[in-house]
């Protein structure tokens, strides 16, 4: 018969046994939960959408300019990034940029032939999106 000492220490050995195996494999098992992800666990991927000039979106653009635009991925994947840019329902230029995973990538907006009006520059789905104003003739 073991003694009660005896049963604990064994209990504790086979503690210790579970334990070590555990911190041995946990970096193997990190590693296969990461390969389905790319490498990468990035719960604040994000798209970031901009005029490359900051004073725009208060002052506006005449009509028939280019605009220069900044799209920005943080995601972990590759993407190509179709836009629209529309003023009222009248769509006035569209297209599509590659922007490669933790960069940005520079594209213009054509406002030829636009109304006057506000212009909203959607990419894929729409919500991501910038405004800002189309005047006729020149600005000040």
């Amino acid at each position: 018969m073991i003694s009660k000492a005896a049963a604990t220490r064994r209990s504790w050995f086979f503690i210790g046994i579970i334990l070590v195996t555990i911190g041995l494999l946990a970096p193997a098992l990190w590693q296969f939960t990461l390969s389905g992800t790319s490498g990468h666990i990035n719960p604040n991927a994000y798209t970031a959408l901009a005029l490359q000039d900051p004073g725009l979106p208060s002052a506006g653009v005449v009509g028939g300019r280019d605009v220069a635009a900044v799209i920005y991925n943080s995601t972990p994947d590759n993407h190509t990034y179709r836009w629209s840019a529309t003023v009222g329902s009248a769509t006035v230029s569209q297209g599509a940029v590659y922007v490669p995973s933790g960069q940005q990538s520079t594209f213009n907006i054509s406002t030829t032939g636009s109304p006057v009006g506000p212009m909203r520059v959607d990419l894929d789905s729409g919500r991501v999106f910038i405004t800002f104003p189309i005047h006729a003739g020149q600005l000040p």
